[in-house]
């Protein structure tokens, strides 16, 4: 008999306005090391707030989701008992109610098996909900849209993630030089295993149909944007971060402060440093820049 084992964990989200907000990469932050295969049951300890999977590509997508409830449920309602906590604090509940306080989600090979156009929303109904308490629990179709993408820009299949590991490897040997090979060794799993799947990625093709770079976003964040060292100063980079700006509307992006080439590739096309983390995610000594496109 194969044994199985339970992993809980209980973590504090950060404040977030009313409306719904793409949460997936402060889920996969706040998680304990994935097992190979199980599920993973995350639940929000709150009445007027509520989880829900939807699109993570267009951010319309979340002002319709907020409009098309406050239609569903409005405020001030004459029949309301309930109204001694404010006028939006009914409708939360019911709201609530409408969303659920739970999501269960496939655990493969390690991460989250979500589709590539899958998000992790948390649905708040409060005009001021502040931090809100989920816990998660887990157990040892993808749908491809290719509207809009420039002819040598694909999206990215779990197929490509070897390749584009090899690649990102490459890529962080020339340019990362404050990386030791251990701390690179250290990153690739973590890169192939998390990093890719919490993120929409896209590929970028020379004329031989080879992969020459990749580009990772999520929320309002590019998360990553890497060139193969043979094909950098081609441009892939520039069409890249075009494609992210003009078709994808994202403004934002964290930067290593050792690596002063990305530093001015960003700098150099409008990028301002909104600020600074003297550790990177996982807590080493890479100090982060938060950088916005702020003359857009």
């Amino acid at each position: 008999m194969e044994q199985s084992f339970v992993t809980q964990k209980e973590f504090t989200l950060r404040p977030h306005a009313r409306g719904f907000h793409l949460i997936t990469d402060e889920i996969i932050r706040n998680l304990p090391l994935l097992p190979q295969a199980g599920l993973l049951h995350l639940f929000i300890k709150h009445t007027s707030a509520g989880l829900s999977i939807n699109e993570n590509a267009d951010p319309d997508v979340q002002t319709d989701m907020e409009a098309i409830f406050n239609h569903l449920v409005k405020e001030r309602e004459p029949y309301y008992m309930h109204t001694c906590e404010g006028d939006d604090d009914m409708p939360a509940h019911a709201k609530s109610t409408l969303t659920g306080n739970s999501l269960s989600i496939p655990i493969t090979d390690g991460r989250l098996n979500m589709g590539i156009w899958q998000g992790i929303y948390l649905c708040e109904f409060r005009n001021r909900g502040g931090g809100r308490k989920s816990s998660n629990r887990h157990r040892a179709i993808e749908y491809m849209k290719t509207n809009n993408l420039p002819t040598n820009i694909f999206v990215a299949t779990e197929k490509d993630y070897p390749e584009l590991s090899e690649l990102w490897e490459a890529s962080v040997r020339s340019t990362h030089h404050f990386l030791s090979a251990e701390d690179i060794q250290y990153y690739k799993p973590l890169v192939q295993n998390v990093y890719f799947p919490a993120v929409q990625l896209y590929i970028i093709k020379n004329k031989d149909n080879r992969i020459s770079g990749f580009l990772g976003l999520s929320d309002d964040l590019i998360e990553m944007l890497f060139i193969h060292p043979d094909e950098q100063g081609k441009g892939y980079g520039k069409t890249l971060l075009e494609f992210a700006v003009n078709e994808r509307g994202f403004r934002k992006v964290d930067v290593n402060e050792q690596n002063e080439q990305a530093f001015r590739f960003y700098r150099n096309r409008g990028f301002e440093v909104i600020s600074r983390d003297e550790t990177d995610a996982q807590g080493k000594p890479f100090p982060i820049l938060h950088m916005q496109l702020t003359n857009y």
